[in-house]
């Protein structure tokens, strides 16, 4: 989908870096560069400001602000939750793993790593990667293919995963997507939006 901005603006990730520059300016003192942030963050509503004749006084442009930043945060957060609600239906989908051999060698894995938690090992078909999530009692899922795996294989596979879970790594992805959410502004050019669905499965 295309995204738009004001005449002569930037467009798609250009749009991140107009921004922060346009932002680290104003935090250096530069006046007109609020003026920019405006325009760049919110192209509809600069165009509605012009039209109103609301550009004139510089405490318009600021007050702006709040009100571009809880739309930036509230789209934030809902994208957040559509993942999880994507994660949520997912592990519905899952089953136990029944498997002997993979429980086995989930059990030794975690032993050997010290990982005391009990975990939950789930199966999905499709063409899944292997993920993990939770915190209390963090679920392993694994696709249906890793039933023909090697040992060796599922060996490396589980570390991985259960390395995850003794570090608490996704208690940690989970306020870097909240910080993400109120800092959306800051956020890199090069990013936008790819750190955080891939931190809620890993």
């Amino acid at each position: 989908m295309a995204t738009h901005g004001a005449p002569g603006g930037p467009t798609s990730s250009a749009l991140y870096d107009a921004a922060t520059d346009s932002f680290r300016r104003w935090r250096a003192g530069e006046e007109p560069a609020l003026d920019d942030l405006v325009r760049t963050m919110s192209p509809v509503l600069w165009h509605v400001v012009r039209a109103t004749g609301l550009e004139s006084p510089p405490s318009a442009l600021v007050n702006l602000l709040p009100v571009s930043w809880v739309v930036g945060t509230a789209v934030a957060i809902f994208l957040l939750a559509a993942a999880a609600f994507n994660l949520a239906r997912l592990a519905l989908a899952a089953q136990p793993v029944s498997d002997p051999r993979l429980n086995q060698l989930a059990a030794d894995v975690a032993r050997t790593l010290n990982v005391k938690r009990p975990i939950r090992l789930l199966q999905c078909a499709g063409g899944i990667i292997p993920m993990t999530w939770g915190i209390r009692r963090p679920r392993v899922m694994l696709p249906a293919s890793a039933a023909g795996w090697s040992d060796d294989r599922t060996r490396a596979v589980l570390a991985h995963e259960l390395a995850h879970v003794r570090r608490g790594d996704w208690f940690v992805h989970m306020l870097a997507e909240l910080c993400c959410a109120i800092y959306w502004f800051a956020k890199e050019p090069s990013s936008p939006g790819t750190g955080g669905r891939a931190a809620l499965r890993r």
